[in-house]
């Protein structure tokens, strides 16, 4: 759903760096029309990443970013979305996102797409923190079988 997120951004005159990971999936047009469109849009703000990056390279690209939009609907990402959160990060999730529901029964602050458009004004550092602790307890080795166990039902 990168090009629901691409456009959104373009309708809110978004003004901020864009770092949008192409590595995965195998649509050669699919990535060569979305980065057009991303740089057309947005100029060098927009920073299409093609190829896989070293795992810590990765988790330093989550560190420097302000947000994590995770505009996916399906089951993936999780470990990225927990880092982000570890790390203080407001994370958006698509409305229609598998997680967002398991999180928000956890009391885990999950934005909308929307918020992003008063990203200063509207992100809670108690919920943040509060994200930070849940995120630390899902990753400890001791509660894993229970978080897995979770989100695999239904």
């Amino acid at each position: 759903n990168h090009f629901e997120a691409v456009k959104f951004l373009k309708k809110i005159k978004y003004k901020g760096k864009i770092f949008c990971p192409l590595s995965y999936g195998s649509n050669k047009e699919y990535k060569k029309s979305l980065i057009s469109s991303g740089k057309n849009f947005f100029g060098e703000n927009f920073i299409p990443i093609n190829e896989f990056l070293p795992f810590d390279k990765y988790l330093n690209l989550i560190e420097k970013v302000d947000v994590v939009w995770m505009n996916h609907i399906r089951q993936q990402a999780m470990g990225n979305i927990l880092y982000a959160m570890v790390l203080l990060k407001p994370v958006i999730l698509n409305r229609k996102s598998f997680f967002k529901n398991f999180f928000e029964t956890k009391n885990i602050k999950i934005y909308e797409p929307d918020t992003i458009k008063n990203i200063d004004k509207l992100f809670e550092p108690h919920a943040l923190i509060n994200n930070s602790k849940y995120s630390i307890e899902i990753v400890n080795p001791n509660n894993n079988k229970f978080f897995f166990e979770s989100i695999t039902r239904d």
